[in-house]
């Protein structure tokens, strides 16, 4: 399996001075290794909440493998006079592969539950008569016996309310997205390169900002000559505002995830 991270911490050394990212970055003072100072900076810091805005595994999870959570009323709530506002989902660890859902994209029944006929789901005793072929046609026009979608929303702690409650509810799948890791594991090779220029440029806009002032205070205060150490820092300036345009490549390079591929030409059907 190919390591995303590895193969970015090997694009960083091969391209930018080891000198330079111990400054930066200064390993030492935080009694941690280079690589996890990259880490907790610049992945933990800036690219994995990035990524994961837009970004992630597509998942489908079937509800009947999630937990019902109770709904707690307010002190006088009358049930009567206002229904429960929807039913809500724990989502296991098991079930989302031990990530987080970082987005709920649509809510789908696994199989077709609206038949026509003259008894419930298109289910008939006697067969088809002239009414009841008659009232397929109309359903299929007004979706009078469809079932009604309801709508998902993400909670926090991968809580998700499902309304309105549907007396099936258990029956329907989930189809969300799955944040990345640390690690990006299960990344699609299409995307590995795309994020390890992402996190190159993530570094080099990082040691800009850090540096550039001070290295400018060191002139003016000892009016030392820094050389190509000070030439190599202002050229990552550019870095800051190359980091959106890599990020949307990155963005564009998760659509040939194989799942997201699945769930786009579902839709289209």
């Amino acid at each position: 399996m190919i390591n995303p991270f590895a193969n970015a911490l090997r694009l960083i050394y091969n391209t930018i001075p080891e000198e330079i990212l111990e400054v930066a970055f200064r390993p030492r003072d935080y009694q941690v290794s280079l690589d996890q100072r990259i880490k907790d900076v610049i992945i933990n810091g800036r690219v994995l909440p990035d990524c994961n805005v837009n970004v992630g595994k597509i998942k489908r999870i079937p509800l009947y493998n999630c937990t019902r959570e109770p709904i707690l009323p307010d002190p006088g709530y009358n049930s009567l006079a206002n229904p429960a506002p929807g039913t809500l989902y724990r989502i296991p660890p098991e079930a989302r592969e031990h990530r987080d859902v970082v987005g709920v994209i649509d809510i789908a029944y696994p199989y077709d539950f609206t038949g026509y006929s003259d008894t419930p789901f298109g289910f008939g005793t006697l067969g088809n008569s002239v009414r009841s072929l008659a009232g397929a046609m109309l359903d299929s026009n007004t979706h009078r016996n469809a079932c009604l979608t309801p709508t998902p929303v993400l909670l926090e702690n991968n809580l998700v309310l499902i309304n309105p409650i549907n007396s099936f509810m258990d029956q329907w799948t989930l189809v969300c997205r799955l944040g990345y890791d640390e690690e990006f594991t299960n990344l699609s090779n299409s995307s590995i390169a795309p994020l390890c220029r992402l996190i190159l440029t993530a570094v080099q806009a990082y040691i800009w900002k850090t540096l550039i002032i001070r290295i400018d205070q060191a002139l003016l205060s000892n009016g030392q000559e820094l050389g190509q150490f000070k030439t190599i820092v202002e050229s990552y300036q550019a870095a800051a505002d190359r980091y959106d345009q890599d990020l949307i490549e990155f963005r564009g390079s998760a659509i040939f995830d194989i799942e997201a591929v699945r769930y786009v030409v579902r839709a289209m059907l």
